[in-house]
């Protein structure tokens, strides 16, 4: 996700843990775990930890999509674009388009 004040990435800690996931199976830890900490500390990367608000939010979200195919991961993209006011993710995922979301590419 994109704030409109400019080019930050704006995504949560539970997506940073399914790319970490998918880095290490892909190339190993050296490589997920040097990814993962410049999502922590860049200027670039906004990761947003969700309470257990979001996160009942982000069960009802899947309950109010269940006939469209998205992740729990997914659906916390699109909690923290609503509590945020975001309307753009970056995403090759045409299934946020469903929630209302603007997709680039």
């Amino acid at each position: 996700m994109f704030r409109s004040s400019g080019l930050q990435l704006v995504t949560t800690s539970v997506i940073v843990g399914e790319t970490y996931t998918l880095l290490n199976d892909r190339h190993g830890y050296s490589v997920a775990m040097r990814w993962t900490e410049a999502q922590r500390t860049g200027a670039l990367t906004d990761v947003i930890h969700l309470d257990e608000t979001e996160e009942l939010s982000i069960w009802a979200t899947l309950r109010a999509f269940g006939g469209v195919p998205l992740s729990y991961q997914d659906a916390s993209l699109i909690v923290l674009g609503k509590k945020l006011g975001i309307r753009s993710v970056f995403t090759f995922d045409s299934d946020f388009r469903q929630a209302g979301l603007n997709v680039v590419p």
